[in-house]
């Protein structure tokens, strides 16, 4: 080989090797990138990754080395699981193709479309709802079709089919109306049209209301674009686009109570945007199959919002806005587009939980190295009372009617999950243990179901599940409160895919469960009722 082909083939290797190089390097960048947005937006800490400080990497103490008998780390908590066998379980159903920033139950009221009721008879049949009153001597077309209705009569008079009233029609009259039971006077009037119709089978024609039927679906958010889609809960429907309005990167929603007035909160230019997207043409499916695509009306809100809560049964959301003296708690009427201060605060890292528009539950944000504390804000006694204290790793989740709470700790680089009753202060075991957050309490407040972890690897928690660290596989429970005993209702592992359960909702009647897998952020559901 020449020195001078030499020199191009090394010159040529070396070339694929930088273009290798960059492209890995550009898709760590990305990856890193994508990495720090989940971290910001859904991480309830807004902790940096790269922030030792607050329980990043640098802190993670990690395995210790010794192992059980069965192989497994004697620090990895392994939550017992008996596994029922229900082969007519369903699938969880992924709703969503591609990422969601948020989403809950919808039902759209509408028309029931009936079919045309048929005649019994095979022939044409004929309604003389509102015929003229015709008499002997009448030449019109409406005699034609007396004479065809009454020929079909057994026997048959055999009257020629013209629209000549004439005497042999009389006579065909006068005998059916003493058959009938009507005056024999030989004319045709409303009460011999009536008895017409009858022999047809044709019933008179009785002005209703029209039928309604309520449907269900799930409306979400799609992050990439924002688009707003509306995916049924039964078989017999179809997903339709709520919204084709482009929010891009839109990473978290808020839907109201209304399901037409959403707090959409995207990332523009590396900052956190706010905005209430109202959906216009909110009767989005009319009649099956009709595709009526809406469109959003936005109003800018603050971008020192830095956490958001729906307040149940009302038209209003609770947030908080970060100031440069600590914190505000601000309620939003979505329906008046106006905003009151009803609350402030000098410290400013905490997740709020609306329970009722004078109610919010406020848990300080956590971190497995710093211990936390939960309050419940009572807006129109303007007090805040204290309901646990000095709770590493602590996160929460409030029962409906403010009286039982949820709560993690982080214990020996593992979690424990606790029932707290706030009444009486009694503190019970909670099964499954898993984070507060992947829990959904019914409006009664006696059912729980949650995402529970099979098992769970020694980390800090909730940081590292936080941003993505770590990632469970879960199972999907019920708890009933009341007795506070559980029930598995769905083996994860007899899955297909992997779920880590977040932002979970259950419908008013129990049987679906929605929640986004944090697994791929995807959108899924769960028919409880064939479980």
């Amino acid at each position: 080989m020449s020195q001078k082909l030499f020199k191009i083939l090394l010159i040529s290797v070396l070339a694929i090797g930088l273009i290798i190089l960059g492209v890995i390097l550009s898709r760590a960048k990305n990856k890193k990138d994508a990495a720090q947005i989940q971290t910001n937006i859904e991480n309830p800490f807004g902790i940096d990754s790269d922030d030792t400080s607050f329980g990043g990497p640098g802190n993670n103490s990690g395995n210790n080395g010794q192992t059980n008998p069965d192989g497994t780390p004697t620090d990895v908590n392994t939550v017992p699981v008996d596994f029922v066998s229900n082969e007519d379980s369903p699938i969880v159903k992924k709703i969503s193709e591609e990422p969601v920033a948020g989403g809950t139950f919808v039902y759209v009221e509408r028309d029931i479309i009936l079919p045309e009721e048929v005649s019994a008879n095979l022939v044409e049949g004929y309604d003389f709802t509102g015929y003229p009153s015709l008499k002997f001597g009448d030449d019109r077309k409406e005699v034609l079709d007396v004479k065809t209705v009454l020929n079909r009569q057994t026997p048959s008079p055999a009257l020629a089919i013209d629209n000549a009233f004439d005497t042999t029609l009389k006579n065909a009259v006068i005998e059916f109306q003493t058959k009938n039971g009507l005056a024999p006077d030989g004319v045709i009037g409303a009460a011999m049209y009536k008895k017409l119709n009858e022999l047809q089978g044709i019933k008179p024609k009785v002005t209703k209301a029209p039928l309604k039927e309520t449907v269900e679906f799930v409306r979400f958010i799609d992050r990439a674009n924002g688009y707003i889609y509306d995916f049924p809960t039964r078989k017999d429907e179809k997903e339709s686009l709520v919204s084709n309005t482009s929010i891009p990167r839109t990473y978290e929603a808020f839907i109201g109570l209304d399901k037409t007035k959403i707090l959409m909160r995207y990332l523009k230019n590396g900052v956190v945007e706010n905005v209430m997207a109202s959906i216009k043409k909110a009767d989005i499916i009319p009649t099956p199959g009709t595709k009526v695509i809406g469109t959003l009306e936005t109003k800018l809100l603050s971008n020192k919002i830095t956490f958001a809560s729906v307040i149940p049964n009302t038209q209003k959301m609770f947030y908080l806005s970060k100031e440069s003296y600590g914190t505000d708690g601000i309620i939003y009427d979505t329906k008046t587009a106006t905003l009151k201060k009803v609350w402030g605060s000098k410290f400013s890292e905490w997740i709020p939980q609306a329970l009722t528009e004078n109610t919010i539950s406020l848990t300080t944000r956590a971190s497995g190295i710093f211990p936390g504390n939960s309050y419940i804000l009572d807006i129109k006694n303007n007090s805040l009372k204290n309901i646990i204290s000095n709770i590493n790793g602590l996160t929460t989740n409030v029962s409906p009617d403010g009286k039982m709470v949820i709560y993690s700790s982080y214990e020996n680089n593992s979690l424990k999950t606790l029932l707290l009753n706030i009444t009486t202060g009694q503190i019970s075991d909670f099964s499954p243990t898993t984070l507060p957050e992947k829990c959904v309490w019914t409006k009664d407040s006696k059912i729980v179901y949650c995402g529970g972890p099979a098992s769970v690897s020694p980390a800090l928690y909730p940081d590292d599940w936080y941003k993505g660290e770590v990632l469970f596989t879960d199972i999907l429970w019920k708890i009933d409160a009341t007795t506070n005993t559980s029930k598995i209702l769905l083996d994860g592992g007899k899955i297909p895919t992997q779920i880590d359960i977040t932002n979970p909702i259950v419908n008013d009647k129990q049987d679906y469960f929605i929640f986004t897998n944090k697994h791929d952020m995807n959108m899924y559901g769960v028919d409880l009722s064939k479980l």
